[in-house]
């Protein structure tokens, strides 16, 4: 692995995402910028100023002057761009989904270790200080719900809101859960675009786990929560607010002070005051206000330097998309999807003008 002081690297892809991955290397002590890449000369010159890197069309050319990348482009192109650079010796950091398909996931982690390259995926909740804060709380959960949605943003529509937004979860419940998928129920919709912008899905674990999820990017305004079940306390979990309530049965509960079932209610003035002062504790539990993004950097480097091996491996991203296209494909076979796609067609059909004779 690299032993350099500084890890020399560029920005392949400076949009939405990708200027902030230039801004915070530029920023680092131990990372050089060396260039961005960007098919917008407008984009890539202007992130090239900022940053102080040099700005080329084609990130090709400036493979032999970096140690790693960043790949921030339109999922479409995260394959057969990280394949270049992986076998140009390059290591790759990719932004979620790692990849469209398993079968290109699968290609890219055989390459990386054929290579001996790190092969990092974006999946940035990993380093949320909310989620990083519960490594020691989370055992064995039972039940866990997650919703993410947003209003409409116009990135990411060439893959469904499941690759979009859902895979952020996928991965997080995969990791927590750690207990192979055994069954899958789903329902998605487009609304915009061609592809799913809504989706539900509910997934069975062979450990009994049940988890449920809600992703929409047509929403009204945008929600970040998963809840997670388990004997011995309720969490609940906001990434937009960073904050983590545990939900405990009380002392006085498990010791027989006090029984619901046994409990005169009619004189309580405030009955929610009294189950979490008699029955129920919350907790809060405090965390780091850490930038999820310079953590999710500062350990990809780490990774290349052989300090410890990624945090979310190719493994990881590929896991994520191998359930992701499960979801996918019953979704598209629902009935209720099927009549709703040629509702849909036949409205189309009848808005559309006659062609000229």
């Amino acid at each position: 692995m690299l032993n350099r002081a500084k890890i020399r690297v560029g920005v392949i892809g400076v949009g939405h995402l990708g200027r902030h991955h230039a801004r915070i290397y530029s920023q680092m002590d131990d990372a050089q910028l060396v260039w961005v890449a960007d098919n917008s000369f407008k984009q890539r010159r202007a992130i090239g100023a900022k940053t102080g890197a040099r700005a080329i069309d084609d990130y090709r050319i400036g493979l032999k002057e970096v140690d790693a990348v960043t790949i921030a482009t339109p999922t479409s192109f995260h394959h057969g761009i990280a394949k270049v650079c992986l076998e140009a010796g390059v290591h790759c950091l990719v932004e979620k989904p790692l990849t469209k398909t398993s079968t290109e996931a699968d290609e890219l982690v055989e390459l990386a270790r054929r290579h001996d390259r790190v092969l990092q995926v974006g999946h940035i909740e990993r380093f949320n200080p909310a989620l990083m804060a519960l490594t020691d709380v989370i055992d064995n959960p039972a039940f866990v719900t997650s919703e993410r949605i947003s209003p409409f943003s116009f990135r990411s529509g060439d893959v469904s809101v499941v690759h979009d937004l859902m895979i952020h979860d996928l991965d997080i419940v995969l990791t927590l859960v750690k207990s192979p998928v055994i069954d899958v129920e789903a329902m998605g919709i487009n609304v915009l675009g061609n592809a799913e912008d809504l989706a539900y899905a509910r997934l069975r674990f062979k450990n009994n786990c049940t988890a449920l999820f809600t992703s929409s990017r047509v929403a009204w305004k945008s929600l970040r929560k998963i809840r997670l079940f388990q004997p011995s306390c309720y969490i609940s979990v906001d990434y937009f607010d960073r904050n983590i309530y545990i939900f405990k049965k009380s002392d006085d509960f498990h010791l027989g002070s006090w029984s619901p079932d046994q409990t005169d209610v009619s004189g309580i003035p405030d009955l929610k005051e009294f189950v979490f002062s008699k029955f129920l504790n919350v907790q809060t539990i405090p965390m780091n206000q850490h930038d999820p993004l310079e953590k999710e950097l500062e350990s990809f480097l780490a990774a290349c330097r052989g300090d410890h091996s990624p945090v979310v491996s190719g493994q990881d991203g590929r896991d994520a998309i191998r359930v992701a296209e499960r979801i996918i494909a019953v979704m598209a076979a629902h009935p209720l999807r099927k009549m709703y796609a040629q509702a849909l067609r036949e409205a189309r059909e009848v808005d559309e003008p006659n062609p000229p004779a």
